[in-house]
């Protein structure tokens, strides 16, 4: 077994605090020839791509490209890890009510839609010959553990936290089987403090290595959510009574209830056919799949009529852009 953590945070802050507390309890259950290991993704380089030919989509690889040669490109290796990994535990701290943006940088420019499961087996398909080792390694079962930490006491500063991070991880596939949001350690290695925070790292820690390797793992998290797909409580109201899932992209309508007792509530119902939306899910993936290749379809045959009007859009630059002391220095 190969267990990866993912630090989003300071060097031994206290969302990496956590994190090796869950490595740790992970270590405990796990079989003697279990390898973990963890990466900092501030620390990962990550040089500027103006190309669009730098990465190759959605089959489990990166290519590593010249343009900068004052820049490595750290990407390769961290994702090689993540395809390796069965169990991944991703700790971020909140900042400004999400996570870091550099993590997000990560997400970007090494995960997202360059690591689709639906892309990729519509690329397997369109091309048979490929490298069947690589798809193998992307579709496997692999399950996450999600730890965010925040300095505010509640939620009302930390709400985008954990439904940022499952953006980083539904791409592949990777089934989420427990998270937990911290508040109120807002200091260094405040977090030491908190036992019960130390105690749900290292429940979380367990609970990812009892799931991994299995294709139906289970969610094993104190907080069930709203959602019955990513367990989260974020919700989008549209026209009506219809919702969405802002994290999964589930389906759904309010439904007014009455208990026993004749008291009056409203509940968020996420039914079969509203759960196929969810891009957690394999069907929910495909949808947006055919959306883009149809977007994309009726798009460019139009593309060429707006050259002249990109082209006077691009001399804008000259007029306008802000010339960046970084880029004087290096003339």
């Amino acid at each position: 077994m190969r267990i990866l953590g993912l630090s989003g945070g300071s060097i031994n802050g206290n969302s990496e605090i956590l994190l090796k507390v869950a490595l740790k309890a992970a270590q405990e259950v796990s079989p003697d020839d279990t390898h973990i290991s963890f990466v900092r993704i501030p620390d990962v380089s990550i040089p500027k791509h103006y190309r669009t030919d730098d990465i190759r989509f959605s089959n489990g690889a990166i290519e590593q490209v010249d343009d900068d040669p004052l820049v490595p490109d750290d990407r390769p290796f961290v994702l090689d890890l993540i395809m390796q990994a069965d169990v991944i535990i991703l700790s971020c701290p909140i900042y400004t009510r999400t996570i870091p943006g550099i993590v997000k940088h990560f997400q970007d420019k090494t995960m997202g839609p360059f690591q689709d499961t639906a892309m990729a087996r519509l690329r397997q398909k369109s091309q048979p010959g490929d490298d069947q080792e690589k798809y193998d390694l992307l579709f496997k079962p692999r399950v996450a553990g999600l730890i965010a930490v925040g300095g505010a006491a509640g939620t009302d500063w930390t709400p985008f936290g954990l439904p940022v991070m499952h953006q980083m991880l539904f791409p592949m596939g990777v089934k989420v089987v427990s998270q937990f949001q911290i508040h109120g350690c807002g200091l260094p290695a405040s977090v030491l403090l908190d036992s019960a925070a130390i105690s749900r790292a290292q429940g979380l820690g367990k609970a990812v290595v009892s799931q991994a390797g299995k294709h139906d793992a289970l969610f094993l998290g104190d907080q069930k959510g709203v959602c019955p797909l990513c367990h989260l409580n974020m919700i989008v109201i549209k026209s009506g009574n219809l919702i969405e899932c802002a994290t999964c992209g589930a389906s759904g309508k309010l439904v007014a209830s009455q208990d026993a007792t004749g008291q009056h509530s409203v509940v968020a119902n996420f039914d079969a056919d509203g759960q196929k939306t969810s891009v957690l899910t394999e069907s929910g993936k495909d949808i947006h799949l055919q959306e883009i290749i149809r977007i994309g379809s009726a798009l460019r045959p139009q593309l060429p009529s707006l050259e002249s009007q990109r082209e006077e859009f691009k001399g804008l630059d000259d007029v306008w852009l802000a010339e960046l002391p970084s880029k004087t220095h290096c003339k």
